[in-house]
């Protein structure tokens, strides 16, 4: 793995498609990990539409 940075939705939108297709790679800090970039986004940010 390697650091960059992206859109926190895009984040979480690749997060989500990472837990629905239970890959092998998923650790288990990706469920903490999901939940705090949604609290971030919803109480730091504007939502916005992808």
């Amino acid at each position: 793995m390697r650091p960059v940075w992206i859109n926190l939705h895009e984040a979480i939108a690749h997060n989500e498609a990472v837990m629905q297709r239970h890959e092998s790679s998923m650790g288990q800090s990706i469920l903490r990990e999901t939940y705090m970039l949604r609290k971030v986004a919803s109480e730091l940010l504007m939502p916005i539409s992808l």
